[in-house]
């Protein structure tokens, strides 16, 4: 590919050692591509500051500056920056390429059920606790900026790299849209806190106002403030309640639209006062009944499977014996034998867990580091200040009784092991399930070397119930 010349469509061209594949979008400082690392051949985003925002010094500066504040969050529902670079003359961010669809898109088709909501809503919030944990104010919060894989994990990007707005610039424009325009991101308006709105000093409460006008959003598939031109949603924003969830979808719980009215409030001393109140308040929505007659099914995150599951009947029933006798279980065998899958039709079939089953997915995760971080963001669970994260996820399941299944750990076995053990020595209820190419390496693990599946004979007849 030719080397990135300034000014000129870069699809097709290179940056660095990056390939430049596809535009993925636009954003306030420049242009966002869909990349090949060269190096270390992967797929990644390309923030590219754009040739405008070049030209004045002061946000170059803040381009630098703030892509160094977003790399040193370390937390798995936040897009990894990995790389801040220049290049002829052209300066670019690396960041992890999440593969999946935005939060606007998935809104789009219709409003999502409660407890999605809360499930997303709960990794949201985890990121926005590493972040203000770490002294960064998002303060660009919109579903434009969340990504959903196909699993159901969220990732938010461009932390710390949105720009605090002026009321002034606002209002002297009357389309809103994700154009920009003298470096105002003007699709940001709609979820904008009223102290943002005003041009007024921000702490981290602003955030949770922009969260609420999401969570607002996914449950009724449309903007709390609306408006037809910036002025009229900024005072809607400022002036004005919506209305009421429950008003235009009347399915959302009762607890749901609570959360969600607290974080909208227009005075930040209403608000939740951090993201660890608000996680425990989502918490709570999941689980506290509307009514005496409500019955709360058990709680999990299981992916929905698309085809049915044949055969491995005996593998199943083994699985489900091994995990009465023992709380620790490995599925071993080589890559494409099927071991997730198996896994997780063993997990639905499995009696005894009240506090539900929780599947955890390592197999895009690089760094072992994060292992501790991935199974908090899956049960919800936020950190708190002087406590390690993995001193609160094993706090956290001293008294449950659930079962966490922890997927492709061959490349994190280490750090795996360490985690389980803690839990399982901590905890008397808790079992795991995990799969890996290799055991986990746990004094008195037991593993199940998954067999691959038997071709019947092409000569005699069968059904696929007998298939095993």
């Amino acid at each position: 590919m030719a080397a990135l010349q300034m000014g000129s469509t870069p699809i097709g061209q290179k940056l660095a050692h990056y390939n430049i594949i596809r535009k993925l979008g636009s954003g306030g400082m420049g242009d966002v591509y869909l990349a090949h690392d060269t190096v270390l051949g992967r797929s990644v985003a390309l923030k590219v500051l754009s040739a405008r925002a070049d030209e004045h010094p002061d946000r170059a500066r803040r381009f630098v500056s703030e892509a160094k504040a977003a790399s040193a969050l370390n937390h798995p529902n936040i897009a990894t920056v990995h790389e801040l670079g220049s290049a002829g003359g052209v300066h670019f961010i690396v960041m992890e390429y999440v593969d999946g669809e935005t939060l606007k898109a998935r809104v789009s088709r219709g409003p999502l059920d409660s407890a999605e909501i809360a499930s997303l809503a709960l990794q949201i919030a985890g990121a926005l606790d590493a972040a203000h944990s770490a002294g960064i104010i998002h303060r660009d919060v919109k579903s434009s900026n969340i990504v959903v894989t196909p699993r159901g994990h969220a990732k938010v990007l461009d932390f710390g790299l949105a720009k605090r707005t002026m009321f002034a610039k606002i209002v002297a424009l009357d389309v809103i849209n994700e154009a920009t325009e003298s470096g105002v991101v003007l699709g940001t308006v709609s979820y904008m806190s009223p102290e943002q709105a005003m041009g007024e000093k921000l702490d981290h409460r602003s955030d949770f106002f922009s969260l609420g006008i999401v969570l607002y959003e996914m449950a009724t598939g449309r903007l709390p403030f609306p408006g037809h031109s910036a002025y009229e949603v900024v005072d809607q924003i400022v002036r004005h309640d919506p209305a009421s969830v429950q008003s235009i979808n009347p399915r959302v719980s009762g607890s749901l639209e609570r959360l969600i009215g607290r974080c909208l409030q227009k005075k930040p001393d209403d608000r939740f006062q951090s993201a660890a109140e608000l996680i425990e308040d989502l918490r709570q929505s999941e689980t506290v009944p509307e009514g005496p007659a409500r019955r709360i099914p058990p709680r999990n995150n299981l992916p929905q499977q698309l085809t049915r599951f044949i055969g491995r009947g005996s593998e199943i029933a083994e699985i489900r014996e091994s995990l009465r006798r023992t709380r620790l279980l490995t599925l071993c065998g080589p890559g494409g034998i099927g071991k997730t899958r198996l896994a997780l039709e063993a997990a639905t079939q499995l009696p005894g867990n009240d506090d539900g089953v929780w599947f955890v997915e390592f197999a895009s995760l690089a760094d072992p580091g994060l292992v501790p971080h991935t199974v908090a963001s899956t049960l919800g669970v936020g950190e708190e200040r002087g406590r390690s994260i993995t001193d609160t996820v094993v706090d956290y399941l001293k008294d449950r009784r659930l079962l966490l299944v922890l997927d492709n750990c061959e490349h994190l076995i280490a750090a795996c092991a360490r985690l389980a053990d803690r839990v399982l020595r901590t905890s008397a209820t808790v079992r795991v399930l995990a799969t890996s190419r290799e055991p986990l390496g746990i004094d008195g693990e037991p593993d199940f070397r998954v067999p691959s599946l038997s071709v019947p004979d092409p000569g005699q007849p069968h059904d696929v119930e007998s298939v095993s």
